[in-house]
């Protein structure tokens, strides 16, 4: 009989661990995005509209609203209101007037929105709880690195400002011995404890 031919290895195993890491990073990327159509397909939503659904779900009342939507999703604020108001029109969004400032219009979630997307929040924790199994250093060391890679595809314009501290004017990288410092609440830190959705935050 022929013999079977040995792999003498895998050929991931054979790539350099930094692209085994940015593979493994897509993954989890490909694996929501696939998630999202799912719910989007089963809805008639398209990716835009479950877009703006998320983002709502998880951000403070004083960021939803189309101007801040517009920002975040990187899409025109004309695009960003038609899909609104089509999500006004299927019962998942309604409209909230700012009682210090009228022309502030805030949007907020109906129950039937939250409803379509407790699927995927209900994956993001399973993920969540998968993670919080690691030795604490390692997630510290893994955040630390994710974070740097963000602040160097900023500076490099691959990637627009996010509500980081690294993008905020009170952020000041090494200030002292190989620790950042925050001029907002006068507190030292690492790369590890920088924050990636902040309430309190100003671009720089």
């Amino acid at each position: 009989m022929p013999r079977k031919k040995q792999l003498s290895s895998q050929k991931g195993q054979n790539m350099p661990i930094e692209k085994r890491i940015w593979e493994a990073i897509k993954k989890l990327c490909f694996f929501q995005k696939g998630k999202l159509w799912k719910i989007a397909y089963s809805k008639g939503l398209t990716a835009l509209q479950l877009n703006i659904l998320f983002m709502l779900s998880s951000v403070p009342q004083k960021f939803r609203t189309v101007s801040f939507l517009s920002s975040e999703l990187e899409v025109a604020k004309p695009t960003i209101s038609v899909a609104v108001r089509k999500l006004e029109d299927k019962g998942y969004i309604r409209r909230k007037e700012n009682k210090k400032d009228r022309r502030v219009v805030f949007l907020e979630l109906t129950a039937k929105a939250r409803k379509i997307l407790q699927p995927a929040e209900d994956v993001s924790k399973f993920i969540e709880d998968v993670i919080a199994d690691f030795p604490e250093e390692d997630k510290k060391k893994v955040y630390g690195m994710l974070v740097d890679t963000i602040f160097e595809l900023q500076k490099h314009n691959f990637l627009k400002m996010t509500r980081m501290c690294i993008s905020c004017v009170n952020f000041i990288p090494n200030y002292k011995d190989g620790k950042h410092y925050c001029r907002l609440i006068d507190k030292y830190f690492t790369s590890e404890e920088v924050g990636v959705d902040c309430d309190y935050f100003k671009p720089a």
